[in-house]
């Protein structure tokens, strides 16, 4: 969270790249990725200017095959918002 803090004070591009833990995608997500969540969504314009993209690291096979069907859903949603 620090440096995504540090980027977007300066307004420096920046990517992600997350170490995805198995855990079921459709749960109720632990307090610090609810809370990271809600920073983002707080600073949606400004993170959307500057981040150039995630990079998810998955090991489990199995589990890569459902983080890409939540991504595809999730994909689907912000091209809607988007559109209006």
């Amino acid at each position: 969270m620090i440096l995504r803090h540090v980027a977007l004070g300066r307004g420096e591009p920046f990517a992600i790249a997350w170490t995805v833990t198995s855990h079921d995608m459709e749960e109720e997500p632990h307090e610090n990725e609810k809370r990271a969540n809600q920073w983002v969504r707080r600073r949606r314009l400004d993170f959307a200017a500057c981040c150039c993209g995630y990079v998810y690291i998955v090991a489990d096979p199995a589990f890569r095959k459902v983080l890409e069907e939540h991504l595809v859903k999730v994909a689907r949603t912000a091209v809607s918002e988007a559109r209006g």
